[in-house]
């Protein structure tokens, strides 16, 4: 690390503790006012409100816990934050759930990276396997309806490479990156950009346009997508070590920030809204890149690289932690960042706060406070 990026977080070291206080606290409020609740998007700054809950969500909330649990001594989030993991755990073998990886990645991987218990590896284990198996009867040309490509799948990929790892199973790493390599080709733009969903219609081998993408346009440059692509890609390569993935995860990386730091680091949900348009910021996206960038800049053989991106995660985590995104511990405000937007075309959570914004900006806090990725796993 240089002396820069050192003397950056000892400066920011006082915001840094004072987001993680305020997480414990909204934190705990959810646990007072909402039990056995899976938070996924406030209304008015509410939780237990939401109209419609995306699937694979659930995850987010018990993974929060167990980051706070490892690194802020919240001792009393434990039995809550165990007994919404075990509820997950039972969806183990539902090939029909199309985001176990991310459900289980959060909160399920992250208890066993606490725990060692050989019980929990088990349900990852057969958690990859339901993917593989998932990935497998996709693959056969079918009368099934299309699937859903988005660039939350990288998290599926990074499941089933884990599982692949552990238990020695080829078939299982082949299925992960040719699920990568699709997510690459149907999401990916040419300037290193990521549109919001696409149809991939296994039957006749196309991408297809969705009915209702989250971002501006169908082929528009969807910032939570590229936020995604940063985090996926450079999980991908952390697996396989294979150098383009790495180059992938670079180019998206470039894109980012050549479009967010113009815009004082946190992006509109989509980098292509004209002047006339809807131009909120999506502060989800912010949080999920600056967790990715600092991913990415411990894969970097080159210095400035490196430097580069753990300047770029300090400086959008200053503006996150700034009175304009952090929430207040006295306000009615339950979430931990404000100015998030799940989905503007169907107006679903159009500047709230999101589960997802909530549990990487804690991540990317951690890691930046500490110095180190593998501080907030």
């Amino acid at each position: 690390m240089t002396e820069r990026v050192a003397q950056r977080r000892a400066d920011l070291r006082s915001k840094f503790d004072r987001a993680l206080h305020v997480a414990a606290h909204q934190c705990q409020r959810i646990l007072a006012r909402y039990p056995h609740y899976a938070p996924i998007y406030t209304v008015a700054g509410q939780w237990n409100r939401e109209t419609h809950r995306p699937q694979g969500c659930e995850g987010y909330f018990p993974g929060l816990l167990w980051m706070l649990v490892k690194h802020h001594g919240e001792t009393a989030f434990r039995q809550p934050a165990l007994q919404a993991t075990r509820r997950i755990e039972a969806h183990q073998k539902d090939a029909n759930l199309p985001e176990l990886g991310l459900l289980f990645g959060c909160s399920v991987l992250r208890y066993f990276r606490l725990s060692g218990d050989p019980t929990v590896r088990d349900a990852l284990i057969r958690a990859g396997q339901t993917l593989a198996m998932r990935a497998r009867r996709q693959r056969e040309p079918t009368d099934q309806p299309p699937e859903c490509h988005t660039m939350e799948r990288l998290m599926n990929a990074q499941l089933m490479l884990w599982v692949a790892h552990e238990i020695g199973d080829l078939e299982i790493e082949r299925m992960a990156l040719d699920l990568a390599r699709a997510l690459q080709h149907c999401l990916l733009r040419p300037d290193g950009t990521a549109m919001g969903h696409r149809l991939w219609d296994a039957a006749n081998q196309q991408s297809l346009e969705p009915p209702h993408s989250p971002s501006f346009a169908q082929q528009s440059a969807w910032s939570r997508g590229l936020a995604w692509a940063i985090l996926g890609f450079t999980g991908i390569y952390r697996h396989t070590h294979d150098p383009e993935w790495l180059r992938v995860a670079n180019r998206c990386a470039d894109a980012y920030l050549q479009r967010a730091e113009p815009l004082g680091w946190v992006p509109w949900w989509d980098f292509e809204i004209p002047e006339d348009g809807p131009r909120l910021v999506d502060s989800s996206a912010a949080a999920i890149a600056a967790s990715a960038l600092w991913d990415l800049s411990e894969e970097q053989a080159d210095p400035a690289d490196r430097e580069r991106h753990q300047l770029a995660a300090c400086a959008i985590l200053e503006s996150l932690c700034s009175p304009t995104y952090l929430a207040e511990e006295s306000s009615t405000w339950e979430g931990i960042l404000r100015h998030g937007i799940a989905h503007y075309p169907k107006q679903l959570a159009v500047d709230e706060s999101l589960i997802w914004g909530d549990h990487y900006f804690v991540e990317a806090v951690l890691k930046a406070r500490a110095g180190r990725a593998d501080a907030a796993w």
